[in-house]
């Protein structure tokens, strides 16, 4: 339960800073994703089941804070929060080099989900623009940033880590 509470603050507290804080800080009009990144981090270092919740609760706070159509950041985290669980990374022993390649996927995953719902949704985009110059400096923004979210849930892991770990 604690740990499910803390999820949802977190995706809240990390959502409101995306939308309201961080826009402010841009490198060549790209920010961090906190709440990707958060949903990547928790569903490495605890489990689907949290990345999920996360998932869906910050994209929610993202889309409501950030005038967005309401669940469209959602929809498009969660591939996101299922590629966390893949078995093909319980072989990388160590979760720096499991975070980064989770990051990169992770964000051009979101992304690509993103413009496709978008798209869905009448909306035109500059698809070449966007993939070709937008994308390559968002994966390296979010690689660089993935570390220090790394260290953070890491520091609140043993207060609100499930009893079971990874298998929760």
């Amino acid at each position: 339960m604690k740990t499910s509470f803390f999820i949802i603050a977190s995706a809240g507290l990390l959502g409101i800073s995306q939308t309201s804080f961080f826009p402010n800080l841009n490198i060549l009009g790209v920010r961090p994703d906190l709440v990707l990144l958060a949903t990547i981090t928790v569903g490495l270092v605890w489990s689907l089941r949290y990345s999920l919740l996360l998932a869906i609760a910050g994209g929610l706070v993202l889309d409501l804070s950030g005038s967005g159509t309401v669940g469209l950041s959602s929809i498009a985290l969660l591939p996101v929060a299922v590629l966390t669980s893949l078995e093909a990374l319980e072989v990388v022993e160590s979760r720096l080099p499991a975070m980064l390649i989770l990051t990169i996927l992770g964000t051009v995953l979101y992304y690509l989900v993103l413009m496709l719902l978008f798209q869905a949704t009448s909306a035109t985009l500059p698809w070449l623009d966007l993939l070709v110059s937008m994308l390559p400096l968002t994966v390296l923004i979010n690689s660089m940033a993935s570390l220090p979210m790394l260290g953070l849930f890491w520091l609140f892991s043993e207060r609100f880590q499930p009893d079971a770990g990874r298998a929760a």
